[in-house]
């Protein structure tokens, strides 16, 4: 199975992709059969192919390729390239040999193959559209970070189905984002994003609007902030330090809300619609009065459902306090 990684720019022309780390898996294909002065190196094909794009295009109405040539070995021997590829053009393949930058095999009878050098990549690679578990970490390897975190479950982890492990935020981070960098997050949740920002000396801003935040977030939050080494803190030799601000937002409507809930007469709910009609609280889509001129259908209502309809009739966008 798999998941996929939605990715927005607004402004495309503006965008730079940072690479990534390689991992340990991708650093061990580099070796240094020929003790090589400039390090270890990997191997890369020499040919492109012939049946896409305009060369491919070219080559299907002509028949006709500049890369369709043999390439002589050092030890003489000729190499032609596969069947349906053609080598790099003759002017790039000879640069390549005067540089030692072809490998022939340990007996000098292989394929050519060009040399790239790791020092030359910086330990970096290009993003590519697959990512597996191995480099970016799985849920299974989330909820194990949560557990490590919350031992007897007081963060609830076990609340979060597919929490998103450390390994996986912290690429998504590294390639969009630099030091200092805002990283914003709309669905707090178990606060991985939050807490990698906070690991990678980024700033954040998350939000949620569910009441784990309190035990889960902040409390995941404080144990970075304290040097917990779960997830990628070894990896960004992570000390701890820094802090963070929380804030809940200002109740308006809200606040009428939790008084109807915990009302347990229709006196007293009739008493609340009192006082909501006389403010904003009501949407516009009601008249006050149209409900005043049939209170008998609304006395007629079991308790719960005439709960149910006065919250139906509040403005939702009233309930906390507006910034503006």
């Amino acid at each position: 199975s798999h998941d996929n990684i939605i990715v927005y720019v607004r402004k495309p022309n503006l965008m730079t992709f940072n690479k990534l780390r390689m991992s340990e898996e991708a650093l061990k294909v580099y070796k240094n059969p020929d003790n090589d002065p400039r390090g270890k190196w990997r191997t890369a094909p020499l040919t492109v192919s012939l049946l896409g794009g305009a060369r491919g295009a070219s080559y299907a109405r002509t028949g006709i390729s500049n890369g369709l040539y043999e390439i002589i070995a050092p030890n003489g021997k000729s190499h032609k390239p596969t069947t349906g590829r053609c080598w790099f053009s003759k002017k790039k393949v000879e640069e390549l040999k005067k540089d030692n930058r072809i490998w022939w095999g340990k007996d000098g009878n292989a394929i050519p193959m060009e040399k790239i050098f790791l020092s030359e990549k910086g330990g970096t690679k290009t993003i590519s559209t697959f990512w597996n578990h191995k480099d970016f970490g799985s849920n299974k390897n989330a909820n194990e970070e949560m557990k490590i975190l919350f031992p007897d479950n007081s963060g609830g982890e076990l609340n979060f189905s597919t929490p998103k492990p450390e390994k996986l935020m912290s690429s998504i981070i590294n390639i969009a984002s630099n030091k200092n960098d805002i990283v914003l997050d709309f669905f707090a949740g178990s606060g991985t994003t939050a807490s990698v920002a906070h690991k990678m000396n980024r700033k954040f801003i998350t939000c949620e609007q569910m009441d784990y935040v309190e035990n889960t977030t902040i409390e995941r939050l404080k144990k970075v902030i304290t040097g917990e080494q779960g997830g990628i803190s070894k990896d960004v030799d992570w000390q701890g330090g820094g802090s963070f601000t929380y804030c809940e937002l200002t109740q308006h409507n809200a606040n009428i809300i939790d008084r109807i809930e915990q009302v347990d007469t229709t006196e007293a709910l009739k008493s609340i619609f009192q006082e909501i009609e006389k403010t904003d609280f009501i949407t516009y889509k009601i008249k006050p009065e149209t409900i005043n001129e049939n209170i008998h259908e609304f006395e007629a209502l079991s308790l719960e459902e005439q709960k149910q309809f006065l919250i139906s009739v509040l403005d939702k966008n009233q309930l906390y306090v507006n910034y503006s």
